[in-house]
């Protein structure tokens, strides 16, 4: 299921190479922890 909702960043962790680990704030849902794949790209130049 995909929700849609503001939140505050309080801790991130470097997963693998490109994924970070995050744990959020939200008024809706409380602390929510969940991993974010292909942020961390490194562009070829």
């Amino acid at each position: 299921m995909i929700e849609k909702t503001q939140g505050y960043i309080i801790a991130r962790k470097i997963y693998r190479d490109t994924s970070l680990l995050l744990k959020i704030y939200t008024r809706e849902f409380g602390k929510i922890e969940g991993i974010v794949k292909g942020v961390r790209k490194i562009d070829d130049y």
